[in-house]
């Protein structure tokens, strides 16, 4: 692919990787010429295990700047789906939504349970400095809460004219729910008026409601299991699909399982380590689940549509897109993880091969 042209991904499955500075590449791209944005960038948390990197804690994830080159290479009507961190992610959101995009549906939330809560026990650290009886009554306090979920920005270039204008255009403005519903068995078939129902909407002038062959509606939360979760053992206590059946249980009433309103990635806590690539003993910290990133993509992407990373990391944006046929431009300024994304690609490539009766 040439990223001078006008059209920097010409075939389906097409992977440009760049290793080079975001800021600087963006410039590089012509105006409208992507039509997704699917980004990871640094949490600008400054954690301690990322300090030797030092793209942890740079600010670049906020500068408005960059946004604002993402902003012009994506067409009007195009989807941005960017992970942040729970502290930080407001300062995330306020950088892309000052360099022009609109704030849609404000966050998915990408919920899971193997997080450890870090900071410190009150009770230890009064003891520690003034004594037992100073320390009285702070039992059980704690500086943080258990991690449980990371947030999604979902934000959008403005439309060109009206969505059927923008979509005979350019092919974006909505996002692909067909593709991304939540696979269920239940009927939920309905007469408009019976509020007995189970699940109800009433609709105008329609004798009947019918099921969605492909199932409910797409949500705006995510679940995943933990590692220790299985089909042979069951689910970890700890399990955030676990808890939420629970307290559906308990609420409604009805012997519900309520885990069936959303999408749920198996296997897929953060990343097991059955997909995080290694080459020469490099890795990456900070890999997202591969089953996580082809469901957003598929939600976010028009068919045959290029997608832009300017974070990519291991490049999990990358083999996702490979495997689901998009064009991808993938940004990245540590040389030493070019090597991970090649290594997904020739994995990707490897699996398409088999799928297709290939040596």
């Amino acid at each position: 692919m040439d990223i001078t042209t006008t059209s920097p991904a010409q075939q389906r499955g097409d992977a440009l990787v760049i290793n080079g500075d975001s800021g600087q590449v963006l410039r590089d791209l012509p105006d409208n010429s992507v039509d997704a944005i699917l980004i990871d960038p640094p949490y600008e948390m400054g954690f301690t295990r990322l300090s030797d990197k030092g793209w942890d804690s740079t600010g670049v994830a906020f500068d408005t700047e960059l946004w604002a080159e993402a902003f012009r290479v994506l067409r009007p009507g195009g989807n941005v789906a960017a992970f942040g961190h729970a502290r930080t992610v407001h300062r995330l959101a306020v950088a892309i939504e000052d360099a022009g995009f609109e704030m849609r549906d404000q966050i998915i939330a990408w919920m899971y349970g193997q997080g450890m809560a870090k900071g410190l026990h009150t009770e230890r650290a009064v003891m520690a400095a003034y004594g037992a009886e100073t320390a009285r009554g702070s039992q059980g306090f704690h500086t943080n809460l258990k991690p449980a979920y990371e947030p999604i920005i979902m934000a959008r270039k403005p439309l060109e004219g009206t969505l059927a204008d923008n979509w005979a255009k350019h092919l974006t403005g909505g996002y692909n729910i067909d593709a991304t519903r939540v696979a269920t068995t239940e009927s939920r078939s309905r007469t408009p008026g019976d509020t007995q129902a189970v699940t109800w909407t009433i609709q105008r002038g329609i004798d009947k409601n019918e099921s969605h062959a492909d199932g409910r509606w797409t949500p705006n939360v995510v679940l995943c299991h933990r590692p220790e979760c299985s089909e042979d053992t069951g689910c970890d206590e700890l399990c955030a699909v676990t808890e939420v059946k629970t307290q559906g249980l308990a609420t409604r009433g009805r012997g519900e399982d309520v885990t069936r309103f959303f999408p749920v990635f198996h296997y897929h806590p953060k990343a097991v380590k059955s997909e995080r690539p290694s080459v020469n003993g490099i890795e990456h910290m900070t890999v997202k689940p591969l089953g996580l990133i082809r469901w957003l993509m598929t939600l976010i992407t028009p068919p045959g549509g290029i997608v832009l990373d300017f974070f990519a990391g291991s490049g999990t944006t990358v083999e996702a897109a490979a495997e689901l046929g998009f064009a991808i431009i993938a940004i990245e300024l540590d040389p030493e993880y070019i090597p991970l994304i090649e290594q997904r690609l020739e994995r990707s490539a490897m699996a398409t091969s088999r799928t297709h009766g290939g040596v």
